[in-house]
């Protein structure tokens, strides 16, 4: 499935085309979410720009999550995330971080709720 590119940012990681934008929304308990897709659509995550409780999280929406890729169900799920954005604001280069990291990232995850609880370690 295609994303669209309206109201959005390119970003090139390596071969592939990904696209990133932040908005405000109304489902996190945080006013603004950055929002990462890539253009074929495998690979989505959220990234609430404040942290949810005492949590930053990464909510992964797709199957291309390689630490948990071949469990996948279908469901969102959350996990604590290292990559915190800088006092400067947002821009390509954080959104690189959370692309690499996701992409890399498949050991010593912690699965949290949407409060930022652990559900499993």
């Amino acid at each position: 499935m295609a994303v669209s590119k309206k109201g959005k940012r390119k970003l090139r990681v390596g071969e592939r085309l990904y696209f990133w934008y932040v908005r405000e929304d109304p489902d996190y308990q945080c006013a603004r979410v950055l929002t990462i897709l890539s253009q074929d659509g495998h690979f989505g995550v959220h990234y609430p720009l404040e942290p949810i409780g005492q949590t930053q999280m990464v909510v992964v929406m797709n199957r291309e999550f390689p630490a948990y890729s071949e469990a996948w169900d279908g469901r969102w799920r959350r996990f604590r995330c290292p990559i915190h954005v800088p006092v400067g604001g947002i821009g390509p280069g954080v959104a690189r971080c959370i692309i690499d990291w996701c992409r890399t990232t498949n050991q010593d995850l912690l699965e949290v709720d949407y409060q930022g609880r652990v559900v499993r370690a």
